[in-house]
């Protein structure tokens, strides 16, 4: 008796795996994601999301594509820290940047790099030009 048991057991799990076997593979589903129009588009997204950092003190230097800013913080050799900024089409401005103007700078990492989102002279420290009121 066991051992008819035992044989019809076999039987059975041999028919079942051999089913399993002989049934053709299910077909996968397309993935189908969703990209943006244009990778300018979904990098500006992505920048939108990621966490602004800030930074403030005086320009020491700014052209069209960088921005740096010296700040009260000593560094090793005694003079003040000097903090690099690049400047992207996309960065805001509120207020003249020039060099000497005390600004408020929030930015993202990007690369390696400190990617300016907003430049913001502070106004209590705006420069006081010569022969201006």
């Amino acid at each position: 008796m066991r051992k008819l048991l035992g044989t019809l057991a076999v039987l059975a799990l041999t028919a079942t795996g051999t089913a399993f076997a002989s049934q053709a593979p299910a077909k996968a589903k397309p993935v189908t994601t969703t990209t943006a129009t244009s990778g300018h588009a979904a990098s500006s997204a992505a920048r939108r999301r990621q966490h602004l950092r800030e930074a403030s003190g005086t320009v020491a230097f700014i052209n069209a594509t960088r921005l740096v800013v010296s700040q009260n913080v000593k560094d090793v050799k005694g003079k003040d820290a000097k903090t690099t900024f690049v400047l992207t089409p996309e960065t805001q401005r509120e207020g003249r940047v020039t060099r000497g103007e005390q600004v408020i700078v929030k930015y993202r990492m990007e690369n390696n790099e400190r990617v300016a989102a907003l430049v913001k002279v502070t106004a209590e420290h705006r420069s006081q030009r010569p022969g201006k009121k």
